[in-house]
């Protein structure tokens, strides 16, 4: 499970999001975005924080069939606090329908992270637009491997996000999720244990360079996380999580 926000409500590559009404339309040619980030979090449980670096990208185009596009994304993950170390890969595939009033699609994920798990999910999404205001939900099925604590489990998600378009060249979104894990190598310990997460989050993205497609965004993310909650040995804790990045839009539509 994450405890990072969703920039751009995870769904489809934004190089369109600052374009007003044009970014309900279906994409018409290839386009992607590079960025990178850097997040700090405090957990409750722990004496110091734990940081991330995070490089990204991915690529969306149109396919043949009429407003029935594709993405692909990719992010490496580095992860560091005192006496810790680790890295992870993610990757993301989308097939969507956009059209005058929306997107809806279907999405795949696997996303691994060194010493803990791998964690492969499927799911749906869908987003409406209402004029500056776009309102997003998703929900997807969730399978973990590997050896860590969680390897073996199975779940699923959802969530949900609203984004608002007031000002020229930002887009500020709020949204929150639950994820939640049965089963897995450590829960083993204790019968058929529980992991879940609750995020709620808040992120504003600039494009302070519209000229070269150049954005600087910020997150917060608030997680209630709960480990074998109603078992022996059980754990209930809380992490806040800041976020500062930068995305470089290889196509802004204006």
């Amino acid at each position: 499970m994450s405890t990072r926000p969703s920039i751009g409500a995870a769904c489809v590559v934004a190089m369109a999001v600052f374009s007003g009404e044009v970014s309900a339309a279906t994409l018409t040619d290839f386009s992607g975005y590079v960025n990178t980030d850097w997040s700090t979090s405090n957990i409750n449980v722990a004496s110091n924080n734990l940081n991330s670096w995070d490089l990204g990208g991915g690529v969306a185009g149109p396919l043949s069939v009429p407003d029935l596009n594709f993405q692909v994304d990719f992010n490496y993950r580095t992860d560091w606090a005192t006496h810790y170390g680790n890295n992870g890969l993610d990757l993301d595939g989308n097939l969507f329908w956009a059209g005058d009033m929306g997107r809806f699609g279907f999405r795949g994920g696997y996303d691994t992270t060194r010493h803990i798990a791998s964690l492969a999910s499927v799911g749906a999404f869908g987003e409406m637009y209402f004029g500056p205001i776009t309102g997003m939900a998703k929900a997807g099925y969730l399978n973990a491997s590997g050896n860590g604590i969680i390897g073996g489990a199975r779940g699923g998600s959802f969530g949900g996000a609203l984004s608002g378009y007031f000002i020229p060249n930002l887009a500020l979104t709020g949204g929150g999720s639950f994820s939640d894990l049965t089963g897995g190598r450590g829960m083993s310990l204790a019968g058929r244990g529980d992991v879940s997460e609750t995020d709620f989050n808040i992120t504003a993205e600039s494009l302070f360079l519209p000229a070269y497609g150049v954005s600087a965004y910020a997150g917060y993310q608030y997680a209630d996380i709960r480990f074998f909650e109603h078992e022996a040995g059980g754990l209930r804790t809380h992490a806040n999580l800041y976020l500062f990045g930068l995305r470089w839009y290889t196509a802004v539509v204006r």
